[in-house]
């Protein structure tokens, strides 16, 4: 019995597969990369990976390490920050490639200047290829909203959003939650929320104490925040880049590049003037508001409780 994505077991999963186990002399082949698991809030466990034998018995490992899709200063800058997790495989990789795939920071002070920033670098980008936009959530496609940028959602496909950039008709682009776009690649990939806070990248939303309760293993969820990231860099072929605000770099971010001073202690930006997020009280409850709405009117809100992957 051959288990793809193995990476991504949960206890049901775990528990049909022994059942089908035990009622045959069933061998199983199990294809998973540890580094990928992304799936905690669905219940998915990685210690089931990680502790293989102690769940299907004595058995032997057979490790993949070249990658065909990337190499250069992204193979040798994601596997130095996915090996900083304490508890994985390891792994050497090797890329096949000659084509050397760069990692580029792109630092803003506003979500104007960032879009501006996007569209100097999307004008450069060689005839027909394709580029993917990635964010945390899905709420961050809102960015590309001015600036020669547009976005509709793909009514073909529910995970995927059509991005166009008015000047680059001849480019293929689309924009995807990071856990939308695992086994998909681009050759131009750009990360579009590397920010501090609550719902910034690493996320600091607080998980629910049943997915703790439920999980076995000694995993954490800033553990998976790190793969997620892994996941999100390893999409690209040709260049990964990554989208910040001065002040506001996430320690992902800063693990990489380092920062601009201290992080500010705000909860994020506004999506369509750039002003910081502020908690605010309203006949309906609280909620997250602009702090441009008295000085520029800016009426965007974000609900607490309503937050997606």
């Amino acid at each position: 019995m051959i288990v793809d994505e193995y990476q991504d077991l949960s206890l049901s999963r775990y528990n049909l597969l022994r059942a089908i186990r035990e009622s045959g002399d069933y061998k199983l082949f199990c294809v998973g990369d540890d580094w990928q698991s992304i799936y905690r809030f669905n219940g998915c466990d990685v210690s089931y990976i990680l502790d293989f034998e102690r769940y299907w018995g004595s058995s032997g490992i057979c490790k993949i390490e070249t990658t065909y899709r990337f190499t250069g200063d992204l193979l040798r800058m994601s596997t130095e920050f996915i090996r900083r997790n304490k508890r994985q495989y390891p792994k050497n990789l090797i890329g096949a490639g000659k084509t050397n795939c760069s990692v580029n920071p792109i630092r803003a002070s506003s979500h104007y200047e960032a879009r501006n920033m996007l569209a100097q670098i999307i004008s450069t980008i060689p005839e027909g290829s394709s580029v993917l936009f990635l964010g945390r959530y899905n709420y961050d496609v809102c960015l590309l909203d001015r600036c020669g940028f547009s976005w509709a959602p793909d009514i073909s496909d529910r995970s995927s959003t059509i991005v166009r950039y008015s000047r680059r008709p001849d480019l293929s682009m689309r924009f995807m939650t990071i856990h939308g776009s695992k086994g998909l690649q681009a050759n131009y990939v750009f990360s579009l929320n590397n920010k501090s806070g609550t719902y910034g990248f690493p996320s600091r939303r607080e998980e629910s104490p049943a997915i703790s309760m439920l999980l076995g293993c000694e995993d954490t969820q800033l553990d998976e925040e790190r793969r997620l990231f892994y996941v999100a860099m390893t999409r690209a072929n040709r260049a990964f880049y990554l989208l910040t605000y001065e002040g506001h770099e996430s320690e992902f971010y800063r693990e990489l590049f380092g920062g601009s001073g201290p992080i500010r202690d705000e909860i994020g930006f506004c999506p369509i003037c750039g002003g910081a997020l502020v908690l605010r009280k309203g006949r309906y409850g609280t909620f997250y508001g602009c702090s441009n709405y008295h000085t520029r009117g800016c009426k965007f809100k974000r609900q607490i409780e309503k937050q997606d992957d």
